[in-house]
């Protein structure tokens, strides 16, 4: 039953010997078989299934006066299957397998700023990502030479609208800069958008906010 995909919801009994042993009680469970050989059981709960085998098994089909016994072997694993059984059953011969495309979270927007870095810190000498500080670790600390002057550039990421709170959270980092270390420190956030009253906050404390979309990645 090579290359075939199933997808059966039955009453039925399973074993599992190879690296160990186990039995998986009478019930009723949904069994998946993928085209690539991958074998899912799982119960009424979670998504872990209570037995599997990855890529690769092969699956044995076997009409006996008990039951249908499906036999799963890769390697020098075995899952046996005694169904008693079958509610319903869908031979599953189309699978698809298109790559997901995600928008990316806010290590995916830093990312994406570093590879476009001269862009927006044209000559920068340093890039430091989580940069460790007593009140916190900064998404992204850039440092450029400017007329002599060694300026730190603070930046906070946000994934959606920046409000408030994430004025204050970079205000925090600055202080310890510029009060701290007594260095010349410039903040910024990027994001998508931002809050009327939270840009008003940034500008008035000579900081910026860069509007950038977050880029799409595409799962492997």
């Amino acid at each position: 039953m090579d290359g075939i995909g199933l997808i059966i919801y039955a009453r039925c009994e399973v074993w599992y010997k190879g690296r160990a042993e186990s039995h998986l009680a009478p019930g009723d469970y949904l069994i998946i078989r993928k085209k690539d050989g991958a074998l899912l059981i799982h119960g009424a709960t979670l998504t872990t299934p209570l037995n599997y085998q990855p890529p690769g098994a092969e699956l044995k089909y076997e009409r006996t006066p008990e039951g249908i016994i499906l036999t799963s072997t890769r390697k020098k694993e075995e899952i046996k299957i005694k169904i008693q059984e079958v509610y319903t059953h869908i031979l599953a011969d189309s699978w698809s397998n298109n790559k997901i495309t995600l928008w990316g979270t806010e290590s995916h927007l830093r990312d994406h700023v570093i590879s476009n870095i001269d862009k927006y810190f044209p000559g920068h000498t340093e890039i430091h990502k989580e940069y460790s500080t007593p009140v916190g670790a900064i998404d992204l600390l850039v440092i450029q030479d400017k007329s002599g002057e060694r300026v730190h550039n603070v930046i906070e990421f946000k994934r959606k609208k920046a409000t408030l709170a994430a004025c204050s959270q970079l205000g925090r980092y600055l202080q310890h800069f510029r009060t701290q270390m007594m260095v010349l420190s410039i903040g910024y956030i990027f994001s998508p958008d931002i809050t009327a009253n939270a840009l008003i906050h940034l500008e008035q404390n000579g900081d910026h906010h860069v509007k950038v979309e977050i880029p799409q990645i595409t799962h492997p």
